[in-house]
């Protein structure tokens, strides 16, 4: 599972985050269905922690820490 650390040094290294800064009001772990499209009984939920911004937008990444996935 990623640190609260990295997944934030993931956040600033995305590409479409705000040109301005923006005050995050929360940090959430949780999970999520990543895939588009899904239409299925089953479906794969995947860790993620989902960062609020103060101006209400939302940016979910993905949890899993692949560098230790056994």
């Amino acid at each position: 599972m990623k640190s609260v650390t990295g997944v934030l040094i993931d956040y600033i290294s995305l590409a479409n985050r705000p040109t301005v800064d923006e005050k995050i009001t929360s940090l959430d772990l949780g999970y999520a269905i990543l895939e588009d499209g899904i239409y299925h009984k089953e479906a794969i939920m995947t860790p993620c922690w989902r960062i609020t911004l103060e101006n209400g937008e939302t940016y979910v990444l993905n949890a899993a820490d692949t560098k230790n996935a056994e």
